[in-house]
């Protein structure tokens, strides 16, 4: 079995961590967003600055990976793990920002459901991403990842269903437009957490 890390180089997986940490955070106040609605311009700018966060994160990772002779697993690798870790927070961002901007005068229960699902998801990440130094722990890795997929279908379900009553029951065309983003938005932040997952099972099968 390949030897996935050199001593000198832990500071990838550590980094790697502390992105998905900051989703977390992203997630929370996410989820503390829709269940207390209010205060929301101060809680958008907050979520933002977890974003922006993240952006700088990432980019030191970025930095750091070119910097470096020697990865533990393939640099493409760890450039699109880092990657598609942030990209939840971008849509975790997005998601915010429209509530605000489109004036959402309160969240719909499946918003809700989608962001406690988000949240979730992110914590299933802080515990899988430093399990990625030890190739033992392959098994634990794919733990997770099931679980990951199991949310990712609930959160189609959710998705699915919130779209087909709001078709349904709204008549105002314009309500249509703006509910549906915001739920295609946080919908996009369950899927793009599975995309990590995708990522994280390439570099299981390559270093195994």
């Amino acid at each position: 079995m390949l030897n996935w890390f050199l001593p000198r180089e832990t500071r990838f997986f550590a980094m790697l961590t502390e992105q998905v940490e900051n989703v977390l955070v992203a997630a929370k106040a996410l989820l503390d967003l829709l269940h207390k609605y209010e205060n929301l311009e101060e809680k958008v700018e907050n979520i933002h600055q977890i974003e922006h966060r993240g952006d700088n994160l990432c980019l030191a990772l970025n930095r750091s990976l070119a910097a470096t002779f020697i990865t533990p697993i393939d640099r493409e690798d760890i450039h699109a793990l880092a990657r598609s870790i942030e990209r939840m927070n971008d849509y975790i961002d997005a998601a915010a920002k429209r509530m605000q901007l489109f004036r959402i005068k309160k969240p719909t229960a499946a918003m809700i459901k989608q962001g406690e699902l988000i949240q979730r998801c992110a914590a299933e990440l802080v515990k899988m991403i430093p399990k990625l130094s030890n190739p033992t722990f392959s098994e634990d890795i794919r733990v997770h990842i099931r679980e990951i997929d199991s949310l990712e279908k609930e959160g189609d379900r959710v998705h699915h269903t919130a779209l087909a009553e709001l078709f349904q029951e709204e008549k105002d065309a314009i309500k249509i437009i703006k509910f549906k983003e915001v739920l295609e938005y946080l919908e996009e932040a369950i899927d793009s957490c599975h995309g990590v997952c995708h990522v994280i099972e390439t570099i299981v099968v390559k270093n195994a």
